[in-house]
């Protein structure tokens, strides 16, 4: 059963969780251009630079996977408003972070609170959302990525380069204890499910999920994605730095330029799926994005304007 809002109420609580869903994804990116800073200061290797931004995402996924145990036996509200100071706290201690180790800890802390934060927000927008506006609603929520990406991972990284690289950590930790006193006014009590808990267990829907030939499909295809994409993205500023010759304080305008690009292909490119098919567009776009991977990671030192370009 949906809670009725009305539609300022219902505008209100998309903009909550928009804003808490843009603060979780700008933790996570922010990460990936502060590579050469955090190799120097805690002088550490590309290659455990690498662990701690895969130690937030496999945090994350195994977060995920228990949360679907006993999400549902909270009321969506307490359990948001739970996880986000948690997840608050983490994205401080990030900023606090004095030692690789502790660095680490508080990135596994993030993953562990903000890989729920994002089903919980599509959860809730499920349940209190009409289906008839139910797109709309997601899509609303979901610009918070293209808002990450070409306002956020910027302004962080201006923020890194003449305040320290702890300040956008505590700038998001800061934005996200104001969304948390916002989220507890705009955000409804949602506990309707509490009462139609019955039938098979968590557990057992699991495992019906993982046993289902086109699911694992899926899940293959799905990792097999992102391990492709995250194979060269987390390494990209401290390439750019290093071999091709990129000033720190350029690195946001590539960002900036890759962001940008991407908010306007990106309905672009849902119009070609329209009209050609998921399979045949996803098959071109697979084979086109070899090329600026290629110059990406085997690019030789150039001027800068041809990596805004490229990127």
């Amino acid at each position: 059963m949906n809670n009725v809002l009305s539609p300022k109420r219902e505008l209100w609580l998309l903009i909550t969780l928009a804003g808490i869903q843009f603060t979780n994804i700008l933790d996570f990116m922010i990460m990936m251009p502060l590579g050469p800073q955090f190799t120097q200061l805690f002088s550490i290797t590309d290659a455990q630079f690498g662990l701690l931004v895969s130690a937030y995402t496999i945090a994350a996924g195994l977060s995920g996977l228990l949360a679907s145990t006993y999400i549902d036996r909270f009321d969506r509200k307490r359990l948001m408003l739970v996880l986000y100071t948690l997840f608050t706290v983490a994205t401080l201690a990030c900023g606090l972070a004095s030692t690789y180790g502790t660095l680490m800890v508080a990135r596994i802390a993030a993953g562990v609170f903000g890989g729920v934060l994002s089903a919980l927000s599509q959860t809730i927008v499920g349940d209190i959302i009409p289906f008839e506006r139910r797109g709309r609603a997601m899509g609303i929520v979901m610009t918070s990525f293209s808002v990450a990406t070409v306002a956020g991972v910027p302004l962080g990284l201006f923020l890194a380069a003449h305040l320290g690289w702890n300040a956008p950590f505590i700038g998001i930790a800061t934005m996200c204890g104001l969304l948390t006193c916002f989220a507890a006014i705009s955000l409804p009590a949602m506990n309707a499910h509490l009462a139609q808990q019955q039938g098979a267990t968590a557990y057992s829907r699991i495992i019906e999920t993982l046993a289902d030939a086109n699911h694992q499909r899926a899940f293959i295809f799905s990792g097999l994605l992102m391990f492709a994409g995250f194979t060269v993205i987390p390494y990209i500023t401290i390439y750019m730095q290093t071999n091709v010759g990129i000033k720190a304080e350029q690195v946001p305008y590539i960002y900036l330029c890759g962001g940008i690009t991407t908010l306007l292909t990106a309905r672009l490119f849902g119009r070609l799926t329209d009209s050609f098919g998921k399979f045949e567009t996803f098959r071109v776009l697979a084979i086109a994005v070899i090329v600026p991977m290629m110059l990406t990671t085997l690019m030789p030192p150039r001027g800068e304007m041809f990596e805004l370009i490229h990127t």
